[in-house]
């Protein structure tokens, strides 16, 4: 935005009177000149930030930590906060920083926090968030972290910290940094019970080793990358053994099991309703999806009719993108054994749809499926029962 649109801007703020303002700043790094990219940011931020006291829902997407510094002019005025997203630019902090961003050190409504590229630690929170923060979301890298001077907290130290939270993602994206996951605690570690938690999102099982979570109802494990997170799978079954809640959903991305460990885990869970499934194009995928459809296949002991695992399961969704091109084209896992699971689950479960993403070499088709399979799938795509969405090479 340049000089031509403060006008315009203004003169939104001036009537809209006293209305709460919810907005979305995204820095304009297309700009050249990088002087100017600055100026023109300051004097968007300049005029926003005069009408901090009417700030509700406010998003700053793409600043640098030099724009992230100057919110502290709205210290102390922004009485009406509930929600802030600060994703900060990476490249804009180029050694190691102690200036601390202090703009949301009074906050008394604050309770969701969304931080990207910045650690927990380097921005001040009002002292009632302890109580009110119920919302918090924390992607972090040692890339980023290494540039500030706090100690980047565990999930531990924020559930610790931050008791009334419900719902909270703490993510560290190591395989940008080229290092090493993280050793995870033994199993057997002692836990800390938290009862609020119903949503959990982490990329590791790093610290989901010491805590029990009895009301979880969403969990999200896993990130990403060249490979499985090492040792993933057996710290999502250990918690929901510890937890004994009650999952509707469960997201699994790169995580590697066997037909023993994946029964285990789906015998914990019968309440499931939501499973998706992520793990790119590595070549271990394919006999995994094998043993996950035989398993959804199974009949219950006490009901032949009935599905033996998860039989609540309303969505599928497998996401199969490659990072190495036509490693796994042939999509060989859409089986007759996967359609009569499918086909078995609609009838006598609670299926009502399976989605697919993933990568398909161009005219390659299903060579593996008899007619009378390839007739059942273009049954179940056309009354989107199954919902493909294959990205042709």
């Amino acid at each position: 935005m340049g000089a031509g649109g403060m006008s315009p801007l203004r003169t939104v703020l001036e009537r809209s009177c006293k209305v709460p303002i919810d907005f979305t700043f995204r820095c304009g790094r297309s700009l050249r000149d990088e002087e100017r990219k600055l100026r023109t940011n300051t004097q968007v931020l300049s005029l926003l930030m005069q009408y901090s006291s009417r700030w509700r829902h406010v998003k700053f997407i793409g600043i640098s930590l030099a724009e992230a510094l100057l919110l502290r002019d709205v210290h102390g005025r922004i009485p009406l906060l509930r929600s802030v997203k600060l994703h900060l630019c990476l490249d804009s902090v180029e050694s190691e920083r102690t200036d601390m961003v202090s703009a949301f050190e009074i906050a008394p409504e604050l309770s969701h926090v969304n931080l990207n590229g910045i650690p927990l630690g380097h921005v001040l929170l009002d002292p009632r968030a302890k109580q009110n923060l119920r919302y918090l979301r924390v992607n972090h890298s040692a890339a980023a972290d290494s540039r500030f001077s706090c100690r980047t907290p565990t999930l531990s130290d924020v559930l610790c910290a931050y008791p009334k939270l419900t719902n909270i993602t703490h993510r560290r994206c190591s395989f940008l940094d080229d290092v090493p996951w993280p050793a995870s605690p033994p199993l057997d570690t002692p836990r800390t019970v938290y009862t609020n938690i119903t949503s959990l999102s982490v990329a590791d099982g790093d610290s989901i080793n010491v805590i029990s979570l009895p009301n979880l109802t969403d969990l999200d494990a896993g990130f990403g990358g060249r490979d499985f997170v090492e040792g993933l799978f057996p710290c999502v079954v250990s918690l929901l053994q510890h937890s004994c809640c009650r999952l509707s959903s469960l997201r699994l991305q790169y995580a590697e099991w066997d037909e023993d460990s994946m029964g285990v885990l789906l015998s914990l869970i019968p309440d499931l309703q939501t499973l998706s499934i992520s793990s790119g194009g590595l070549p271990e995928m394919e006999n995994m999806m094998f043993v996950l459809t035989r398993l959804l296949g199974e009949k219950s002991e006490a009901n032949s009719l009935k599905p033996k695992y998860v039989s609540r399961l309303k969505m599928l969704d497998i996401s199969l993108c490659v990072m190495v091109p036509r490693l796994f084209s042939r999509w060989t896992f859409i089986s007759s054994a996967f359609l009569e699971m499918v086909a078995m689950r609609e009838k006598y479960g609670a299926l009502e749809v399976v989605e697919l993403e993933g990568d398909f070499k161009r005219g390659e088709g299903f060579p593996h499926l008899c007619s009378d399979d390839l007739k059942r799938w273009k049954d179940f795509c056309g009354r989107r029962l199954i919902r493909a969405y294959m990205l042709a090479h």
